[in-house]
């Protein structure tokens, strides 16, 4: 006798006769009553974006690009007025005046430009205490309303980031602002004068107590130049 299985079927040959069997597959074996297959779990991925930013701090070496940290009482010792003008002393950056207005100069930086104007191109981003200040429409950045005086610390970073929000193709501004810090509260006045009928007053109160900490600061300038 000889048993052959050709494409599923059962061929079984005798002498003169041939009978063929379909080959039937054998059914799968059931679980038991209110048994269920438990799903599998994989572990947990967590992915941290490369930022700088209030809400997930990287150190610097996370992060995949150069900063450059320049603390606020080294960028107002240089004697400039706007931020615009204290960031020219990083390399690569540029300033273009194409309003007549030194509080509204356009920020070039890497050949990527901020600017005030309506309808340029924009290719940096500016962050205040982690929050964006580009507007929302068209980019632009009003750099008139950045306190050079609050500023506890900048931080630049060069080259593209997605993380850091769209048209992020030439670096990031990240600027943290003071806090109050103990004691529990300080008053500084401050007096400046110059020629050209210069005149600055300012005036920040700051302080900790915990779980809070506080801070306020004005400045009333004027000059004749």
């Amino acid at each position: 006798m000889r048993l052959l299985i050709v494409l599923g079927c059962a061929v079984v040959a005798w002498p003169g006769v041939f009978l063929s069997l379909p080959a039937r597959a054998q059914p799968p074996t059931p679980l038991p009553q209110g048994a269920q297959e438990e799903p599998t779990r994989l572990p947990e991925v967590r992915v941290t974006a490369p930022a700088r930013l209030p809400g997930s701090p990287l150190p610097l070496s996370s992060v995949p690009a150069t900063v450059d940290i320049v603390p606020g009482d080294q960028l107002r010792a240089t004697g400039a007025m706007t931020l615009q003008e204290a960031l020219t002393r990083l390399p690569g950056v540029t300033l273009n005046d194409q309003q007549g207005n030194s509080w509204q100069m356009d920020l070039s930086f890497r050949g990527f430009r901020s600017t005030s104007v309506t309808g340029e191109s924009q290719g940096l981003s500016v962050f205040v205490d982690g929050v964006r200040i580009n507007e929302p429409t068209v980019e632009e950045v009003n750099f008139d309303l950045l306190p050079l005086d609050d500023i506890e610390r900048l931080e630049v970073i060069r080259g593209p980031a997605a993380v850091f929000g769209r048209n992020t193709l030439g670096g990031v501004i990240n600027i943290i602002t003071r806090r109050g810090v103990p004691p529990v509260y300080e008053i500084v006045p401050e007096v400046e004068g110059g020629s050209f009928g210069r005149q600055k007053y300012r005036l920040r109160l700051g302080g900790a107590s915990a779980p809070l900490d506080y801070y306020l600061a004005g400045t009333f300038f004027r000059e004749d130049g």
